[in-house]
């Protein structure tokens, strides 16, 4: 897979945690929170980025794998990469 990228000066992280093995995260924003990320989330898309559907991303995105080895997409307790892949329990 694809190295992880050095976080740069305007990059945000596109995902928020609101559940971690079956509960809910902590830390969750209010509504009012939620309603500002997505109002400043908006604002910052180009033009065209709102008016497209399917295709290419509006603007330069970097898919990044889940893998054993990323440890700030694993949540501990539960479930792996490999466990989703329907290997036998």
């Amino acid at each position: 897979g694809a190295a992880v990228p050095d976080p740069q000066a305007r990059d945000r992280l596109l995902q928020v945690a609101i559940m971690r093995a079956g509960r809910p995260a902590d830390g969750l924003p209010t509504l009012e929170q939620s309603r500002e990320r997505l109002r400043r989330s908006m604002v910052g898309l180009p033009w065209e980025g709102l008016t497209i559907a399917d295709g290419e991303p509006a603007i330069p995105t970097t898919l990044i794998t889940p893998t054993p080895t990323t440890p700030s997409l694993i949540t501990p307790g539960g479930p792996t990469p490999d466990s989703q892949q329907g290997a036998p329990s």
